[in-house]
């Protein structure tokens, strides 16, 4: 398939990853991947970890071709991972963005750096006192203003949007969730996007909605919001 231009997005399940590998420590895990899961001690984030990573190079060979066994990734402690070693270049060439919430697991790749971040709705979470830390002061005007529930959805978009865009920018640039801020947007004008159902929130930066190719049965459907930075 041809990336130019586009982010394409698949979704899965942590524990669809964990059935298909197994048990044992992976050893398709670079070495910056491995040192980073020995230092895991919780039994959970370790599988976390290990099914993003799969659930990476897997959307990586579906973008580009090739093993996916044969994707080498970074580990940094700081930053984005980013492709060390693929199958051929143009595997090399690619960016790419993961996360997960709770049992959702979702990954990103495009030929630009890019941001991707998955919320499972449906935790128990005070978004009201979250939103307080998380809302910029425009931000924080105009979502007072709406209803309760409205308020907890708007609560997940904007804090996928922020981490989204925390994911592709350079160090230098980063600054925290409040400091950036963002707002509905036109087709036109879209830096972002937002896709929502009726378990999770996710959002794509840097996207339009044209740009964002949705893959799986549970992604195609769902319509793609534009969002903008204010």
């Amino acid at each position: 398939m041809s990336l130019a231009g586009h982010v394409s997005v698949w979704l899965t399940h942590v524990s669809a990853v964990v059935a298909d590998l197994g048990g044992d420590c992976p050893s398709w895990l670079s070495d910056q991947e491995l040192s980073r899961y020995q230092i895991i001690t919780a039994a959970k984030r370790r599988v976390q970890f290990v099914a993003g990573r799969c659930w990476a190079r897997q959307c990586l060979a579906l973008a580009a071709g090739g093993p996916w066994q044969d994707y080498m990734l970074s580990a940094p402690d700081h930053g984005a991972p980013v492709v060390l070693d693929a199958p051929h270049a143009a595997g090399r060439a690619l960016f790419f963005s993961i996360s997960h919430s709770g049992d959702w697991l979702v990954c990103a790749v495009a030929q630009y750096p890019v941001g991707v971040d998955i919320e499972n709705t449906q935790q128990g979470r005070d978004t009201q006192a979250l939103g307080e830390w998380i809302h910029g002061p425009q931000e924080r005007t105009w979502v007072h203003a709406l209803s309760t529930s409205a308020r907890h959805a708007r609560f997940y978009e904007l804090w996928c949007l922020k981490e989204a865009w925390l994911k592709q920018v350079a160090a230098p640039l980063r600054t925290t969730m409040q400091g950036v801020q963002f707002m509905p947007a036109d087709d036109s004008d879209a830096q972002a996007v937002i896709v929502s159902a009726e378990a999770f929130t996710l959002a794509v930066f840097p996207a339009t909605p044209s740009s964002v190719v949705l893959h799986g049965a549970e992604l195609e459907a769902l319509p793609k919001v534009p969002w903008k930075t204010l």
